[in-house]
């Protein structure tokens, strides 16, 4: 079976392992990058092409319209926004975000947006 190819970005190390950690609890997914900033994430990117970028909704140096850049290097990855605010949800949709996981959620909600996300349909998916 192929594993899912994962990548994370988020400035806060502790997010990072957070979710490497639940992520790592997942037997069909292979984590294959990390980043902290906007800037490391698209240079990343560009040559690991993963099947699943799991960002922080508010990476230093990230706008809006990099989630539209992405779409075009990147169109067939699916994207899950992080973020510790629940009202960045409709907007991270809106820019092209497959999905949207609150911080605060507890791991679990992570794992279920992943599998309804990449095994299911990529319809947006909103978990607060």
């Amino acid at each position: 079976m192929k594993k899912l190819k994962t990548f994370i970005a988020d400035d806060q190390p502790c997010v990072r392992k957070a979710v490497r950690l639940t992520l790592e609890r997942m037997n069909d997914l292979a984590i294959i990058g990390e980043a902290c900033d906007a800037i490391d994430m698209l240079t990343k990117l560009k040559s690991l092409r993963p099947d699943v970028l799991i960002m922080d909704w508010e990476l230093p140096g990230l706008a809006g319209s990099t989630l539209y850049g992405l779409r075009v290097i990147l169109p067939e990855t699916t994207i899950i926004a992080l973020s510790s605010r629940p009202e960045n949800q409709r907007l991270a949709l809106g820019f092209g975000a497959n999905g949207f996981v609150n911080k605060s959620a507890p791991p679990e909600t992570l794992m279920h947006t992943m599998n309804a996300l990449t095994h299911r349909s990529m319809q947006a998916v909103a978990v607060s």
